[in-house]
């Protein structure tokens, strides 16, 4: 195991090299401007070298 520092969005596209499948979570209803998706899941999906799974919460009832 390995841990990086630095910008997530970042460390994830570097990460996403060689990878088979990127898994990034979602969390809340989009809080800034109630964006559907967050700037690092953004990132991602546009960035990364390949697919990219969001997951999203739940809703709690």
């Amino acid at each position: 195991m390995t841990v990086k520092f630095g910008e997530p969005a970042k460390i994830l596209v570097e990460e996403s090299h060689g990878a088979q499948l990127l898994v990034v979570g979602r969390r809340g209803t989009g809080g800034f401007l109630n964006q559907p998706i967050g700037s690092v899941s953004r990132a991602c999906s546009a960035h990364a070298k390949c697919p990219v799974l969001v997951v999203t919460q739940d809703e709690k009832s």
